[in-house]
């Protein structure tokens, strides 16, 4: 009598509509073991996710597998492939990598597509800027590349603010808000004011569906108010004689003032420490 051991395999019903009926299997080796049982592979994502249907009449949900234990360590001896790799921690760029894949069909559904694509998290500034699309014409590799800011970590304002974007980047950054800009917004459900990343309940209703399979967003927010802010300033030094002007730094404007490349005098301090002033870049 064979040996043999059984093995649930954890799966998710896909959310996406191009493959109706079909799992999500997160593991490369759950989806060999699948295959190895009549699955078939519908798609797989940029991000090494599996969409997989099962055989007729096979339970779909978290299925158990049996497997013979004699089999599996021949295969052993005949590979080295039974070394378990490392598995690095998912990124936010991993995440929202998925979550772009898992609403591309949508702007497919009102004739648009996606584009070639990057996307990450920046810490986009002090002001009110929750996200960013730079022009593929911008990109060596004529790519668009799509900033989050990282004062977010709701992943209900991520996925939002990601749908704006990705408006942006469906429509040309060069378009801006206009007309061309609002009716794609309008068509995969943002509201006006179209400038601001708003949702309609039918698109909050959607990204909550893809949030719950994509799973919690792997960050914690930036807050920007805590920032310290910058203190260092260029210090103006003038000749006395012909107006000739230089900037200088505290650290040298401590040591002394330079010769005026004109009159050949040392040059005064136009400012001191602690006026308002332009700060150093």
């Amino acid at each position: 009598m064979a040996n043999t051991f059984k093995v649930t395999v954890q799966t998710q019903q896909a959310q996406d509509k191009r493959f109706p009926g079909a799992m999500r299997i997160n593991s490369k080796d759950d989806a060999d073991l699948l295959v190895a049982h009549g699955w078939e592979v519908a798609h797989t994502t940029k991000t090494g996710k599996f969409y997989m249907m099962a055989p007729d009449g096979v339970k779909k949900k978290n299925p158990v597998i049996e497997i013979d234990t004699d089999a599996l360590l021949e295969d052993m001896e005949d590979t080295d492939d039974n070394v378990i790799p490392f598995k690095r921690d998912r990124s936010r760029e991993d995440w929202l990598t998925e979550v772009v894949e898992m609403v591309s069909p949508w702007f497919e559904d009102i004739g648009m597509q996606v584009p070639k694509y990057r996307v990450t998290t920046g810490f986009l500034g002090r002001g009110q800027m929750r996200g960013m699309c730079t022009s593929p014409k911008e990109s060596r590799d004529y790519t668009t590349e799509i900033e989050i800011s990282q004062t977010l970590d709701d992943p209900l304002e991520v996925t939002v603010e990601l749908m704006h974007e990705l408006v942006h980047a469906v429509a040309g950054p060069e378009h801006k808000h206009d007309g061309v800009f609002r009716a794609i917004a309008k068509g995969v459900g943002l509201l006006s004011p179209i400038a601001e990343a708003k949702a309609s309940d039918v698109l909050l209703s959607g990204l909550e569906l893809v949030i719950a399979e994509v799973g919690p967003y792997p960050h914690a927010k930036i807050n920007a108010a805590d920032r310290p802010k910058q203190t260092k300033r260029m210090l103006k030094c003038e000749c006395p004689s012909c107006g000739y002007l230089v900037y200088l730094s505290q650290k040298w404007a401590s040591i002394g003032t330079p010769l005026c490349p004109t009159d050949k005098v040392h040059m005064v301090m136009a400012d001191e420490p602690g006026k308002d002033g332009d700060e150093a870049a």
